[in-house]
């Protein structure tokens, strides 16, 4: 058996995009991205009822910015982030 819930909620997505420096390749993208999954609470599961998550989110922002000041300049692909 599967459960599912669905929540309407508004969602804020930050798009971002570097050229890439290869003339053959700066046509061919790359997709970085990262999710959100603490929202808040829910019924209980195992009386718990936070969504947790903050290691999760926080850990992919900071992995896509470290890795977007690494290769910055030097990017022959074109990187998207979302």
């Amino acid at each position: 058996n599967i459960q599912t819930e669905t929540y309407k909620y508004p969602s804020v997505n930050i798009i971002g995009k570097i050229e890439g420096t290869d003339p053959k390749l700066k046509n061919e993208y790359v997709l970085l991205s990262g999710h959100q999954d603490h929202d808040g609470i829910r019924h209980p599961v195992k009386n718990d009822t936070i969504y947790n998550g903050a290691d999760d989110n926080a850990s992919t922002c900071v992995a896509i910015w470290q890795w977007q000041e690494h290769t910055k300049n030097n990017l022959p692909n074109a990187v998207f982030y979302l």
